[in-house]
């Protein structure tokens, strides 16, 4: 079977994937061992977790239904795959000398997948991971005399004060490297004081430092060939390898599952505005020919890539809440404890009162009843608990289902007609 272009491109050529145990850095990491199947090595940088080293933690990365086809070839994932101990919060990210020096003899593309997705993170940590690591990635790069391209996921709400979002690098809210420095002598309770202040328009600490690492990128344009690519706000899979596939219950996904099961009951949420949501598989495939395209047109400029579904394909919220629960009508969990029932509140008081009266009721009904009757409770976690959980989830992410920004995608578009 002939190679596509972006195969052919791929062909003995040696990759460095950060963030691969996250959502989209394991649907990256499948799409190359299953697409690119004449790739070189692929270096994952990993840590050792809560106790487990790293042939543990990527045995059950393995495991996921999403590598049963990768699976049926041990042997290739094996020779392939190299396990690189790391850590993004440590100075030169962790590396031995032997590691760093077989990355920078070897590597021709790096993907910078790793990131804190957290909104609420605190803002010193979320400098750590999402701007300081950056840096360190973009150092390693400069020591890669092989590298044809250095792409950085970063998100399509990096620029949220803007009404318009176009494919090309704006100024930062900072100076990264001085707000960087700060870290060095201010504690996290030091930076939760002064984080409003920082923050200025941006909404959370997960919007502003994927603006500040993208500067870090930028700047780097004239040493190495880099590129930008921001998605939305990235779903299940459409199609492949299995559709529907997901590894997680947060994003949007959350609150209907929650409604499905019976638990849910509000959300805080307009329902007239675009949900600019992505398949993980689509944007996974648009992240490898990022890459393609960057190695073949080294200009000395970032490319930028604005990777949405607003512009060609826009889905109202409401749109995908009653999607969402045909779905569960027609096909109800086996654990529901109620009827789908989800209201969404586009006011905030809104919101608070719908909750109280149809969330907080009945999650304190369902705690108390158990002890009133046996004198224990039933369940292993306080549905109250739960509930809170829920509630400080919803406010969290309200600032996208809130947005309607504009996004400009034609180096995309262009990307995909010249792929086909």
């Amino acid at each position: 079977m002939e190679l596509t272009p972006i195969q052919l491109f791929y062909k003995g050529r040696s990759v460095l994937v950060t963030g691969a145990t996250g959502f989209c850095g394991k649907a990256l990491l499948e799409k190359l061992l299953r697409s690119c199947a004449d790739v070189g090595k692929i270096y994952l940088l990993m840590r050792p977790k809560r106790g487990e080293d790293l042939s543990i933690r990527f045995a059950k990365l393995l495991d996921d239904p999403l590598f049963d086809d990768v699976r049926k070839d041990m042997n290739s994932v094996q020779r392939k795959v190299s396990l690189i101990q790391g850590d993004l919060l440590e100075t030169g990210l962790g590396l031995s000398p032997q590691n760093r020096r077989e990355l920078c003899q070897e590597v021709s593309i790096v993907f910078h997948v790793a990131a804190t997705i957290r909104f609420n993170e605190n803002l010193k940590v979320a400098l750590q991971t999402n701007v300081i690591a950056t840096q360190e990635i973009v150092n390693l790069c400069k020591e890669m005399p092989l590298l044809a391209a250095l792409v950085y996921v970063s998100t399509a709400f990096s620029q949220y004060p803007l009404n318009e979002v176009h494919e090309k690098a704006y100024q930062p809210p900072d100076d990264p490297r001085r707000i960087s420095d700060t870290v060095k002598w201010l504690t996290e309770a030091d930076f939760t004081v002064t984080e409003p202040a920082i923050l200025g328009k941006w909404p959370n600490t997960y919007c502003y430092t994927k603006a500040l690492a993208e500067h870090v990128i930028h700047e780097s344009r004239s040493d190495l060939p880099v590129a930008i690519f921001r998605p939305s706000i990235v779903i299940s899979a459409w199609k492949d390898p299995i559709p529907g596939w997901l590894d997680n219950a947060n994003g949007p996904t959350k609150v209907p599952l929650g409604a499905s099961l019976g638990t849910v009951r509000s959300s805080y949420v307009d329902r007239s505005k675009v949900a600019d949501l992505v398949p993980v598989d689509m944007v996974v495939n648009a992240i490898i020919a990022a890459a393609w395209e960057t190695s073949s047109g080294m200009n000395g400029d970032t490319k930028v890539y604005n990777f949405v579904s607003s512009i060609q394909q826009p889905v109202t919220w409401g749109g995908y809440m009653d999607a969402c629960k045909d779905y569960a009508v027609k096909n109800p969990p086996l654990r529901a404890v109620w009827y789908y029932v989800l209201v969404a509140c586009c006011r905030r008081c809104t919101f608070l009162v719908t909750s109280f009266l149809l969330d907080l009721t009945s999650a304190c009904l369902k705690d108390i009843i158990p002890f009133l009757t046996t004198g224990r409770h039933k369940y292993e976690r306080f549905a109250l608990s739960q509930l809170n959980v829920k509630i400080r989830y919803t406010f969290e992410p309200c600032f996208l289902h809130l947005y309607s920004g504009i996004y400009g995608a034609m180096k995309y578009s262009a990307l995909i007609k010249e792929r086909k």
